[in-house]
């Protein structure tokens, strides 16, 4: 196992987390992780079993109002390429499991 897979298998995603795609001011929100492409949608050479995210992306109005829905704002991502944007750090990951922890606080 290298290096930057050690790395990436400790980023953990889970249904209700937030990611941010801080160059467009784009949120996130998971919806729903599945295995392999789902029906409808193209997929090329399938090489195996390959996780995937439904992602609901909403706009956050105080950044470039003019952008428009990018290339990576499609609302399926691949697990592998998700954990690697947050590991390099194009995409800030916000997990569910913070918020319960403050709310066990109060």
């Amino acid at each position: 196992m290298t290096i930057l897979q050690e790395e990436l298998d400790t980023i953990e995603i889970h249904v209700g987390d937030i990611i941010i795609q801080r160059s467009t001011g784009f949120i996130g929100l998971l919806m729903e992780r599945f295995l392999n492409y789902p029906p409808g949608y193209i997929s090329v050479n399938r090489v195996g079993d390959l996780w995937f995210w439904r992602v609901v992306w909403l706009k956050n109005i105080d950044r470039n109002q003019n952008d428009m829905m990018t290339t990576f704002l499609n609302p399926i991502l691949e697990e592998e390429g998700l954990k690697m944007s947050i590991f390099i750090g194009n995409v800030e990951h916000y997990s569910n499991g913070t918020f319960v922890a403050m709310d066990d606080e109060l």
